[in-house]
């Protein structure tokens, strides 16, 4: 605390002094006979001719050797052979009005459509729709006759037992595919006013809907469920601005509803039940809530390169959905607390910013921000009954509250004008109530130098140091819920972090840029027994464009990344007796070419090679032993070729091939089949592997 005091002190004295000295920023110069001009009449020689309209249709045809579920993940293609449409309507008249429409897709299950009307400087609306795709397993495999139902039915042949292996050859089961659809929706208004008033207003829909993966367990037997989805999210929010030469401010108003249209899924237990009543189960859903929010943000230039900003919000987020109750077996009875959590959540966020120039080689920068979360809820005593089969001791929930403080001080410092020096200090401290720790502070130093070393040659180096110290673990014992005492939870552990980052930026020549780059961090938790010890990140870059001739661009990209991650645990609820070393990787590469203007400059040729391999590697070591589990890897790699050709003034032609090939492996998903596992009845999905060769003609015409 001491730390963010000495700052908010500093700060203070810089603002107090820097406004008691601010100088009146220089006003524009405007003739003496500015009124007597009329330029009502006057023609631009050089402006482009004027057209009101301007209206293109394009038509394609594709068609792919291939449609497999995952590859019309976003895209939206599905079938072998597509015809679809793209295009743009533009208006635009001598008064400013215009009419912008634009669509992409149609004929596809990821169709678009965007549209602006409005008057330059004067009024806008918007509106924008697009549906999304969301792809992940085909080919699924479930005992529920109904997948994707808010009541799910086994059978009624179906021969429950207690082994999971007896489901293998199970005739019973149902295919069905594993994703959603998005539709999004967008609609915004904003006014344009001549006393210095900007206000807008915009409202968003976001509908779900489809099967997602879901589990249920009974003691031991758990059943991979395909959830329903059907979701609609709303955010409304209005804004109003204001703004003179020295200072704007604006005032904002959100207003977000999360609806879920399924409040449960009651669903058919496929294994023998363990007790009398437990045949069928209910599991519930995301509950409805809300979300207002009103802020304020505010700016002041009270010289002419120093500034002061300000941004204040405060919110509240309700809960009411009705509780369900425990169980759906009628011979275990436990009465709920009351009918609903009633819950409220009050938050406040509060950012005070001060970028102070002194002269031409010193600036001072200052930033403090507090947040805070008060949980209203109603702390209540459950005595829940779990997974149909008894009723288990009586639980407190717990209403989770936090405040943070965060400040930090920069100091700029520019001896010439090719380079440029930034140091600082930051510090933050983090309090909560209901969690085994509960204080947590984070300080350290950072630093930034920017040179450009001459013509061709500038870098940019940075990094920090920052350590992180927290209170003394305390016992939280109302979930009845027994913690190693050694165990350390990663996000309020004690830790020592390192980063480092290097850009480096060379023009041999006019037409050619390179830029490498290399960054690597490491989060050491010293003071950890059990649970994530040490954390190490790096990667490099390397990115070339190359004007190669005036008809030939060369774009060429490579990047390595690495993480590794080591963890320990403990089987005897003691000191650590295993050890976990995580290993991921990722390379990828890109290269692109473009040719301009070719036969008679009507030709345009654009070619793109794209390729990520990615692969984790997990070691165990036990008792000094080394035990390797399977690797988990994908292989992604695609390659673009597009031809358009001018073949008139108005006619436009156009090829386009592309070629996809996604190659995964993850053993905690190939080959576990229903029956491989005795007490786990899975959907037997297979990892994502395709390759598909797609070739689409297009036509477009200029009206």
């Amino acid at each position: 605390m001491n730390n963010i005091k000495t700052i908010i002190i500093l700060v203070s004295l810089i603002l107090s002094y820097s406004m008691a000295n601010a100088g009146e920023s220089a006003g524009g110069f405007e003739g003496h006979k500015k009124s007597e001009v009329k330029t009502e009449n006057w023609l631009c020689e050089y402006c482009p001719e004027f057209e009101k309209w301007d209206v293109q249709i394009f038509s394609h045809l594709g068609f792919s050797d291939d449609t497999p579920y995952r590859y019309g993940n976003y895209s939206g293609t599905e079938k072998e052979l597509e015809l679809t449409f793209s295009g743009d309507v533009n208006m635009q008249d001598g008064q400013g009005r215009y009419w912008k429409t634009s669509f992409q897709n149609l004929g596809l299950d990821s169709a678009g459509i965007q549209s602006a009307y409005g008057k330059q400087e004067s009024y806008a609306l918007e509106f924008d729709f697009q549906s999304i795709p969301v792809r992940k397993f085909d080919r699924l495999v479930t005992p529920f006759e109904n997948p994707g139902s808010a009541v799910l039915r086994l059978p009624n042949a179906w021969n429950p037992s207690g082994n999971g292996r007896d489901f293998s050859t199970n005739e019973l089961f149902n295919q069905f595919e594993l994703g959603s659809d998005w539709d999004l929706f967008k609609l915004s208004l904003a006014f344009e006013d001549v006393n210095n008033f900007d206000f807008s207003t915009s409202y968003r829909r976001l509908e779900k809907e489809g099967v997602r993966e879901f589990s249920a367990t009974q003691i031991l037997n758990s059943t991979f469920l395909p959830f329903p989805v059907d979701e609609v999210i709303e955010d409304f929010n209005v804004i109003i601005n204001y703004a003179q030469e020295r200072w704007h401010a604006s005032l904002k108003a959100t207003f977000s509803k999360f609806d879920n249209e399924i409040d449960a899924v009651t669903y058919a237990n496929p294994y023998i039940s363990l007790v009398p009543g437990s045949a069928v189960s209910s599991l519930s859903t995301a509950p409805d809530n809300t979300s207002t929010t009103l802020s304020f943000n505010g700016f002041y230039r009270y010289a002419q390169n120093s500034f002061a900003k300000i941004r204040y919000s405060v919110g509240v987020l309700t809960q009411d959905e009705a509780f369900l109750p425990f169980t759906t077996n009628p011979n275990l009875s436990s009465l709920l607390p009351q009918a609903d959590l009633d819950g409220e959540v009050e938050t406040e966020n509060l950012t005070l910013q001060l970028n102070h120039w002194i002269n031409a080689q010193w600036t001072v920068r200052a930033k403090y921000r507090y947040r805070e979360r008060d949980n209203k809820s109603d702390q209540l005593l459950f005595q829940p009954v779990v997974t149909d089969v008894f009723i288990a001791t009586s639980l407190i929930n717990l209403p989770y509250d936090f405040s943070k403080e965060s400040a930090q001080i920069q100091l700029d410092y520019r001896p010439t004008s090719n380079h440029l020096f930034n140091l600082g200090f930051k510090s933050d401290e983090k309090t909560r109530n209901f969690q085994s720790v509960y204080e947590t502070t984070n300080d350290g130093y950072f630093a930034k130098y920017r040179a450009t070393l001459s013509e061709n040659l500038s870098l940019v180096v940075n990094g920090e140091q920052l350590s992180r110290d927290s209170s003394t673990p305390e016992l939280i014992d109302f979930l009845g819920v027994e913690e190693n005492p050694l165990m350390r939870r990663f996000n309020v552990a004690d830790r020592e972090q390192d980063k480092i980052n290097l850009q480096v930026f060379y023009t041999p020549t006019h037409n050619v840029q390179i830029a490498v780059s290399g960054f690597y961090s490491e989060q050491d938790y010293d003071k950890t027994q059990v649970g994530l010890t040490n954390n190490r990140q790096g990667n490099l870059n390397f990115d070339l464009n190359w004007n190669a001739t005036e008809i030939t661009d060369v774009a060429v990209f490579m990047q390595k990344e690495k993480i590794k991650t080591l963890l320990s645990g403990s089987s005897n609820f003691s000191t650590p007796d295993w050890f976990t070393e995580n290993i991921d990787e990722v390379d990828s590469f890109g290269i692109s070419f473009v040719f301009k203007k070719l036969a008679d400059e009507k030709l345009n040729v654009h070619f793109s090679l794209n390729r990520s391999d990615a692969d984790s590697d997990i070691t165990v070591i036990q008792n000094g032993l080394g035990d390797e589990l399977p690797t988990v890897a994908s292989l992604w790699t695609t390659a673009e070729l597009d031809f358009d050709y001018q073949y008139s003034k108005r006619l436009t032609f156009g090829l386009h091939y592309q070629y996809q090939e996604f190659k995964s492996q993850d053993f905690a998903v190939d080959n576990v089949l229903p029956g491989d596992v005795t007490n786990l009845l899975t959907f037997g999905a297979f990892s994502n592997n395709y390759d598909v060769n797609y070739l689409a003609l297009s036509a477009g015409y200029k009206f």
